[in-house]
């Protein structure tokens, strides 16, 4: 997953992650932290009211997204974090 990350609303690069829109939730896909560190950039409404995810010379940002609603650590070893739109 070259050249594929997340970038939060303050900057912080989350290398090798990706993320996508699926019946209203983004679900989010953490390569290389741990659940207490996915939870703490996540779980931050200031960190992810902005979230761009950068794959090749492309990109996508959704805003809004700032309620945790689940967070699971995937058999691949990726977390899998789920988020809404905030209210």
């Amino acid at each position: 997953m070259n050249g594929r990350a997340i970038i939060l609303a303050d900057g912080t690069k989350l290398p090798g992650s990706e993320c996508g829109l699926a019946e209203g939730v983004l679900w989010c896909y953490l390569s290389d932290l741990t659940m207490m560190q996915a939870f703490s950039l996540l779980a931050d409404p200031n960190k992810t009211q902005v979230i761009t995810f950068q794959y090749g010379e492309m990109q996508d940002t959704f805003e809004g997204y700032t309620q945790l609603i689940a967070a699971i650590l995937a058999q691949d070893g990726k977390i899998h974090v789920a988020l809404r739109e905030g209210e």
